[in-house]
């Protein structure tokens, strides 16, 4: 299981706490509400029963973390089956045996409830094949596409969490033969062809291979409807088919044209390095994505090789999916969208102007969503920018900057000046800034006393909390009573077409971006945006609509419409900040609507 920053934060709390820690408590450390805690500890469920261990629950008290213990005392030691070993063994009956399972039958061979049974399989269907049950049990039944997607899905599954050689984990699912041929054939390849992929993508084209001859030798044949452009029709992929023909020849396999077809489009269309042709065209792209985000974010991406590597993989192969319309599904869209909502949000604004006339899907947002966010980690957990204020005289910031000292890792970079000082300073060129008195600033800080603790710092940077008090300039506030998102959205953008602040056309551009996704939330909050080269004035539009409405996925009264302008880009990461974190605290979007519904004139 991936974890979240919030999950991995939350476990850390729980595994600290010795004793019961109530929700209310965990949720200001996290900085979240008590309904998000109570979301995340459901969800934490199976990660912690893989490492042994259980959230144990008291009404009135509070959670603790615990050892897990069998509550059937018969269960022998021997018959004790881990959460990831179990499922393993599900999903190898259904995908490799192709058996029927019943819930009885799992339950008993197990020693587990049919609840935990049940678990289980839901966990197999969301995250590794669909299944199908009837009066017999449970059982897949799939097209040879869907199915090769399953077998793919399952590798993963069981290299992710056991530390053995790959090719030693493929040997224990699939024929011996099948692996060593498809390993030796893929290993000329590389040999003749050596920037064909990176390390990582060698390794995943190892389980394409595996997983298409071992259904071939089964009799299953593939289908496409796909043709490759003739731009990726490059030399290194027609040698890459020569290998598939080499494989199929030693295993005695018969191969139909469609199978070639099949696994050859699958591999360019799910991240390959096979499109070569072009290039200085997509190293431009990249280059200008890359320039382009760090401008948003506030940080230099250009010299990450890592994200330049993967992208470089990524990019091709996702305009070559949206161009023949092919949709790839991303598993982590939903909880990247809410647990990254500025990277998700600094994405969809820059891909915008780099691809201007092709249309992303949420998935594919999410995709380069991971690969910014990955490389934005790897940058801050290396080295944090802090900048500590102080107006109470060279002293006390030496004593706050001693306290600092502790409480910081090594690795950053503290700055310590007096209040005096600041204006000869860029607060954007810092990832967190400490002050002890008020700074006349949009951009968010925390405000801290003299005798603040080592632990209330490490707090804060961990659990990212913002500043509560949000300001932002160019704003207005609408009283709106309409019923549907399209009669607010027109309103809003006449609204500010009017005041010259938007062009006539951002209205387009901001159901644009709907399609791409939903930018509604469950606390009744939507934050609609549009193309920034149609904003002349960066503002941001506070709506109360007097009854709640369907949004896409929840029912909203408060709208934030984020409108920021090309010369503003560079503020656009505070400016997220701020308002994700007015969606993240209740008691503010309570006051909001309060304010709001107090207002005596249509808008300010």
């Amino acid at each position: 299981m991936l974890l979240t920053k919030r999950q991995s934060f939350l476990v850390k709390l729980l595994e600290k706490s010795h004793s019961y820690i109530t929700v209310k408590e965990l949720a200001q450390k996290c900085g979240c509400s008590e309904r998000t805690i109570h979301y995340e500890l459901n969800n934490l469920a199976d990660y912690l029963a893989e490492n042994s261990k259980v959230i144990e629950k008291r009404s009135g008290v509070g959670v603790m973390l615990t050892e897990h213990v069998a509550k059937n005392n018969l269960t022998k030691t021997s018959n004790k089956t881990s959460l990831h070993k179990r499922r393993v063994e599900i999903a190898y009956q259904l995908l490799f045996q192709e058996k029927i399972l019943s819930y009885n039958l799992l339950s008993e061979k197990y020693f587990v409830s049919k609840t935990s049974i049940k678990r289980d399989l839901d966990y197999i269907n969301n995250n590794i094949v669909s299944l199908n049950s009837n009066y017999q049990g449970t059982f897949i039944e799939q097209q040879p596409e869907a199915l090769f997607l399953a077998f793919f899905r399952f590798n993963e599954f069981i290299l992710s969490h056991e530390n053995k050689d790959h090719v030693v984990l493929l040997k224990q699912y699939y024929s011996s033969e099948i692996v060593d041929f498809c390993l030796q054939e893929l290993a000329f390849f590389l040999d003749k062809n050596q920037n064909a992929f990176a390390y990582n993508d060698s390794k995943n084209i190892l389980n394409h291979l595996v997983i298409f001859f071992f259904n071939l030798n089964k009799g299953i044949h593939y289908t496409t409807t796909q043709i490759l452009s003739k731009n990726i029709r490059t030399k290194t992929l027609f040698s890459f088919m020569k290998m598939i023909l080499s494989v199929a020849k030693n295993l005695s396999i018969e191969l139909e044209n469609s199978d070639v077809d099949f696994l050859v489009q699958y591999i360019v269309f799910n991240k390959s390095s096979l499109i070569q042709e072009n290039e200085n065209y997509y190293h431009a792209i990249i280059k200008n994505l890359i320039n382009k985000m760090s401008l948003i974010i506030n940080v230099d991406f250009s010299k990450n090789q890592f994200l330049i590597e993967r992208l470089s993989s990524h990019i091709p192969s996702m305009l070559e999916r949206l161009k023949n319309k092919i949709m790839v599904k991303n598993e982590f869209s939903h909880e990247l969208k809410l647990n990254y909502p500025e990277m998700f949000n600094a994405v969809i604004m820059a891909t915008e102007d780099v691809f201007p006339n092709i249309d992303l899907n949420e998935n594919e947002v999410a995709f380069i969503t991971i690969y910014f966010q990955a490389a934005l980690e790897n940058i801050l957990t290396d080295k944090r920018k802090i900048l500590l204020v102080c107006s109470l005289g060279n002293a006390a910031l030496a004593f706050l900057q001693h306290r600092f000292n502790h409480a910081i890792k090594n690795t950053d970079e503290l700055t310590a000046v007096s209040y005096e000082n600041i204006n000869n300073l860029a607060l954007e060129d810092y990832q967190y800034v400490f002050s002890t008195l008020e700074l006349n600033t949009n951009y968010p800080y925390h405000k801290i006393s003299l005798l603040v603790s080592e632990q209330e710092i490490i707090s804060i940077i961990n659990s990212h909390d913002k500043v509560k008090s949000i300001k932002f300039d160019n704003y207005f506030k609408l009283i709106t009573d309409f019923n549907n998102k399209e009669q607010i959205l027109t309103y809003a953008t006449n609204f500010l077409a009017q005041r010259n602040r938007v062009s006539t056309d951002f209205l387009e551009s901001i159901l644009n971006r709907e399609k791409i996704g939903s930018t509604d939330f469950p606390t009744g909050v939507a934050t609609p945006h549009g193309a920034v080269d149609r904003v002349y004035q960066t503002s941001i539009v506070f709506i109360k609509n007097n009854r709640k409405i369907k949004w896409q996925d929840y029912y909203v009264d408060l709208i934030i419409l984020i409108c920021i302008s090309q010369q503003d880009l560079k503020r656009s990461r505070v400016i997220i900040s701020d308002i994700y974190n007015i969606i993240n605290n209740q008691d503010i979007l309570n006051e909001i609507r309060k304010d709001m519904e107090n207002m005596n004139n249509n808008n300010y």
